[in-house]
């Protein structure tokens, strides 16, 4: 754009000068008329290199200020003849698409020249002048050319200083971190971010004391193999990440924005940075997933869940959360381990003292089988068992092995399982299921704090059966149930069986009760003095006095009385007879309603 046609400009002639090389090389400029001026200024160069006759006139030497220079970075050049000054030229801090601002002298007069130095185009980085945020600050010590080549910290480098661009030393800069803090240099193993090479030492000051805010715990965080307890955390996970240089804010210890991400947050964690207490600079953390926040894993117990971001606190296991099995593990997040216990049984890559940092810290519970928190096998039983088709699966949690990886039955967690759950396992009765004795957990806040933890006792019909009134006693092991005669009369030679006594001894023909039993109906008819009968008479085939066969061990121990087709009496009370004798229908042998006699002797009979 043209502001005024300068006429004493309009050939070389006036100047005598037969060219633009044979300009005036005295003088400095100066002078009263536009034939001298700023010309010296300009075509010799004192901070910048020789500016060219087009960037300010055509070849008629009419004032244009359209070279590509003068407008650069969109700059809209124009020369006020009355004044004799330039302005919104890029040479004097004009164009918005460079950030400068801050000059002393945005409007230089051209004749008598105006004093151009340092700081009068663009306000000196960190100098007094310097308010806006164009340029990150710089620090005491810091030299500019750690940016800019050729450059120091009170010159410039007249080869490239006003060319149009921003030169500088890495040629990313304004969108790497690591131009200003971190360590361009720094070689990372491939894959890792980029943004990486950033993690100070050193900061925007150039230190690299992890006392200050700036440095902190950046590299125990950031730097792959850093820590041995976690993998890297993603710059985003704390911060919001910077794509240029308008976050720098007005001095070298601006902090980040903090903004919190889905890892830091994760399981419900709502974490916070707390500001330094009086009389010091550390901020710390607070609430924050990664260390030991949020309730949607229960975890809890650890040492500092607090951590000092600077300087950076040591974060070992145990700070974070209790570690399982140890002293300060006082809730029941995690099942209790046990001596020689293996933590790799359960997550891959862990040992008892060392963590897989590649999946620890990752806001999940990393398990090996995946269903280990409803599967009762992850920690007990067997997960390979092979089972017949219809077998419960929790069948597989049998054990042995138990919790603390023992399969000695004389211990209280494996003792009969295998005898009451296994099919096959017992000669005189089915499986019986797991809530015949216990609650069936349906996750891992059943556990205990220690390895030896009883299950939760809870006794199902089957146990309850005939009016039994089951119970277990923890100081001998002892069970009293249906299932072992509690309610089948006298005669049985164990009727109170020791749990973790599995000698093959405590649970066959006669144990339960007489074989046959001793109740007045069996005695009577039974009895080789009396009747005699065959088991079989009253009951389906494949009972023996001694024996029971394989074609009616399904309906052994079933909580009922099984007989034969042929004799089908009904032994509940039905009627109540004269003098209190109950009543039962016997219609298979005798027919008709009979009244039992207690007082008949020598064992009552039948009327």
């Amino acid at each position: 754009m043209r502001s005024r046609v300068v006429p004493a400009l309009a050939t070389l002639a006036v100047l005598g000068l037969a060219s633009c090389e044979s300009r005036p090389a005295s003088g400095g400029g100066g002078g009263g008329g536009p034939t001298t001026g700023a010309h010296t200024i300009h075509l010799t160069g004192t901070i910048a290199e020789p500016i060219a006759c087009g960037q300010c006139h055509d070849a008629a030497f009419q004032v244009t200020l359209q070279g590509s220079l003068a407008s650069a970075n969109g700059a809209q050049p124009g020369f006020n003849g009355a004044s004799l000054t330039c302005s919104n030229v890029y040479c004097h801090s004009g164009g918005p698409q460079l950030l400068l601002g801050g000059g002393t002298l945005l409007a230089p007069v051209w004749n008598p020249p105006s004093t151009v130095s340092c700081g009068a185009c663009h306000a000196i980085p960190g100098g007094p002048i310097d308010t806006s945020a164009w340029h990150p600050v710089v620090a005491a010590g810091v030299q500019c050319a750690l940016c800019h080549p050729g450059y120091t910290n009170a010159t410039v480098n007249r080869s490239v200083h006003v060319n149009g661009q921003v030169n500088l030393t890495h040629p990313t800069i304004q969108t790497s971190c690591a131009a200003c803090h971190g360590d361009v240099n720094r070689v990372m193993p491939p894959g890792t971010p980029e943004v990486v090479t950033a993690a100070p030492p050193v900061d925007r000051a150039g230190s690299s004391s992890t006392a200050l805010r700036g440095v902190g715990a950046h590299q125990g965080h950031l730097l792959p193999g850093a820590s041995a307890i976690a993998g890297p955390i993603a710059c985003g996970e704390c911060h919001v990440v910077p794509t240029n240089l308008l976050h720098v804010g007005p001095s070298a210890s601006t902090p980040a924005t903090v903004t919190w991400g889905a890892l830091a947050s994760a399981n419900g964690a709502t974490p916070q940075l707390v500001p330094p207490p009086p009389g010091s600079s550390s901020v710390t953390c607070s609430n924050v997933y990664c260390h030991g926040g949020g309730p949607g894993l229960p975890l809890g117990g650890g040492t500092l869940t607090s951590p000092t971001w600077n300087p950076p606190s040591a974060v070992t296991c145990g700070t974070c959360h209790a570690l399982p099995g140890g002293t300060t593990d006082t809730s029941a997040w995690h099942p209790a381990i046990g001596v020689g216990s293996d933590c790799g049984l359960c997550h891959t890559g862990y040992t008892r003292v060392s963590v897989n940092p590649l999946v620890h810290v990752n806001g999940l519970a990393d398990v090996n089988p995946p269903n280990l928190l409803t599967s009762c096998s992850a920690c007990h039983g067997d997960p390979s068992r092979v089972l017949p088709p219809g077998t419960p699966p929790e069948v597989m949690a049998a054990p042995p092995v138990d919790r603390t990886g023992s399969s000695d039955t004389r211990q209280v967690g494996v003792g009969a399982h295998q005898a009451h759950l296994l099919p096959g396992a017992s000669a005189i009765s089915e499986p019986v299921a797991c809530t015949e004795c216990h609650v069936v957990p349906t996750n891992l806040l059943h556990v205990g704090p220690g390895p030896t933890t009883p299950a939760t006792l809870e006794w199902g019909p089957l146990a309850r059966a005939d009016g039994a009134t089951p119970s277990f006693n923890p100081s001998s092991s002892t069970c009293a149930n249906y299932c072992h005669g509690q309610t089948l009369g006298a005669g049985g030679s164990n009727v109170a069986p020791i749990w973790n006594k599995v000698d093959g001894t405590q649970a066959s023909c006669g144990t339960c009760h007489a074989s046959p039993p001793r109740d007045p109906p069996h005695l009577l008819h039974a009895s080789p003095d009396l009747v005699g009968l065959a088991c079989s008479h009253c009951h389906p085939a494949g009972y023996t006095a001694s024996s029971v066969g394989p074609a009616v061990i399904p309906i052994h121990v079933n909580g009922v009385i099984n007989t034969s087709a042929t004799f089908l009496p009904d032994w509940s009370s039905t009627a109540a007879g004269p003098n209190g004798w109950t009543g039962t229908s016997v219609v298979g042998c005798h027919g008709g309603t009979r009244y039992w006699i207690d007082a008949v002797p020598p064992i009552g009979g039948c009327y």
